[in-house]
């Protein structure tokens, strides 16, 4: 597993949504989730862009899906 050193950072994308409805049940807001997630495990979030899509290309003929999406930017403590 690769670690991320001292003052190294990180950018997440973190989906609206989840799989399954236990994962709902569980963990409602996915951002609060993600940024609560990062902070517990030494990580300072830096920037955080709210309600980007994503385009992901699903097949070879290049058909898409759109997501929404947030992006978080952290730094690990040193």
């Amino acid at each position: 597993m690769a670690a991320v050193r001292p003052g190294g950072s990180i950018v997440v994308a973190v989906s609206g949504s989840w799989l399954t409805a236990d994962l709902w049940r569980r963990y409602p807001d996915a951002l609060r989730f993600c940024l609560d997630t990062l902070t517990a495990t030494g990580f300072e979030p830096t920037l955080m862009l709210e309600n980007l899509i994503l385009r992901e290309v699903v097949n070879r003929r290049g058909a898409t899906d759109d997501f929404p999406v947030s992006i978080v930017a952290a730094r690990r403590s040193l």
